[in-house]
């Protein structure tokens, strides 16, 4: 489930994507359209159902684009990852092993865009739901006006 609200057609403030379990998966906001302010998620039962209602990842988005440091952890707990951004830009990456070992530098930036792309196509997954939503109920407001 998702809920949120829209200003002008497009979505604003903050939204919540709810699993069937009513677990929370995500928090991210919005203004006017635009990925702006902090973005959360959670595991869910999908992802490893021990791991269920973790946390998975902390940022903040400017303007569209991550902004700042961006923090991942594993599963059970433990620090992933922290990706630091800078006007739209890796500025620096870090990756840890589940076992807490501190990978190379270029293995860790090899990481960040990995995760970068993930979380970017998951939040945009989330938004294709919303306007397949509001797409389908304007369809049915000019179907019954």
């Amino acid at each position: 489930m998702l809920e949120g609200t829209l200003a002008s057609g497009k979505m604003d403030g903050t939204w919540t994507s709810t699993g069937s379990d009513g677990a929370q998966l995500a928090v991210w906001s919005y203004r006017l359209g635009v990925r702006h302010g902090p973005v959360r998620m959670w595991y869910s039962a999908l992802d490893d159902p021990e791991a269920s209602g973790h946390f998975k990842l902390e940022g903040t988005f400017a303007n569209g684009q991550y902004d700042g440091m961006v923090t991942r952890y594993y599963p059970f707990g433990a620090r992933q990852s922290v990706r630091v951004y800078e006007r739209k830009a890796l500025k620096s990456a870090q990756y840890w092993s589940p076992d807490g070992v501190e990978k190379p530098v270029e293995s860790a930036m090899g990481e960040a865009a990995f995760e970068l792309k993930a979380d970017l196509s998951y939040l945009a997954t989330l938004e294709d739901m919303v306007r397949g939503a509001l797409a389908q109920a304007q369809r049915k407001v000019r179907s019954n006006g």
